[in-house]
């Protein structure tokens, strides 16, 4: 099915919901989700009072989406401040200033992310907010390019 690119515009959030291999012959009662984002769904904040900071786990949006579903749904995250849709990053960004800048750039991990997470029945990717990053000269017809790539 066609993506209508006009929807991408101006959002960072895309739910992928094309079936996914599931390499399981047992049946789970549990409906899986991966959220694949960056820095808004690990928990960072700032404050004056605290400058940098990461939310307590109950407080970020993939455990609130969890609490809310309920026992039926199983939420595993994988979120990296900092990643983009497409673009790398420079060496040394984000917490871990020992990462490549390429470990940063969203198409290279996500097969594995996805693999390391199977079997799953919903895929949130929630990216695009560091691609709008003056650095890399995107604009929101670019971000929504890079989306559709990486739902097909």
């Amino acid at each position: 099915m066609p993506l209508n690119r006009r929807s991408f515009l101006g959002l960072s959030t895309i739910l992928l919901t094309s079936p996914l291999p599931v390499f399981s012959s047992e049946k789970k009662s549990a409906k899986r989700i991966l959220v694949y984002g960056d820095s808004n769904s690990f928990g960072w904040a700032w404050s004056p009072e605290k400058d940098i900071y990461r939310l307590p786990i109950d407080r970020i949006w993939p455990e609130v989406m969890a609490q809310k579903l309920g026992p039926d749904y199983e939420v595993e995250v994988n979120a990296l401040g900092g990643r983009t849709v497409k673009r790398d990053q420079k060496d040394g960004n984000g917490t871990d200033k020992s990462l490549s800048g390429k470990l940063f750039n969203g198409m290279v991990s996500l097969p594995a992310v996805l693999s390391e997470n199977l079997p799953l029945d919903l895929v949130i990717v929630m990216l695009g907010t560091n691609d709008a990053n003056s650095r890399y000269k995107n604009n929101p017809k670019a971000i929504a390019d890079d989306l559709e790539e990486m739902i097909r």
